[in-house]
């Protein structure tokens, strides 16, 4: 009885469950803007430079998977740390790379 009355009311302990998922999924979505606009920085420079974003090859094996595919890996491995975590742990089909994101 003691534990059950020292216990947080049923409504309290829900809305500390509703806000903890709201702020991890803030988190999320904060990281989650933060890759895109870095992948965002990236075009941006290859748009001011006329350069091509696509390569001929872009299968894992290729030397040359295209420009933006490169900086995009080079920024990662060279200090990049939301790139390089994003590149790690996203699904393959959201790592915002493919050639029809490229295109769109």
């Amino acid at each position: 009885m003691k534990n059950f009355l020292r216990q947080k009311p049923i409504d309290q302990q829900l809305d500390d469950d509703v806000e903890r998922k709201r702020t991890a999924h803030a988190a999320l979505v904060q990281e989650n803007r933060g890759v895109v606009g870095r992948l965002f920085s990236v075009t941006r420079l290859l748009g001011r430079l006329c350069l091509p974003f696509r390569g001929q090859n872009e299968g894992q094996d290729s030397l040359n998977k295209g420009v933006l595919v490169e900086s995009a890996t080079y920024l990662a491995n060279h200090g990049d740390t939301v790139l390089k975590k994003h590149f790690e742990y996203a699904p393959k089909n959201a790592q915002y790379l493919s050639p029809k994101m490229q295109n769109e």
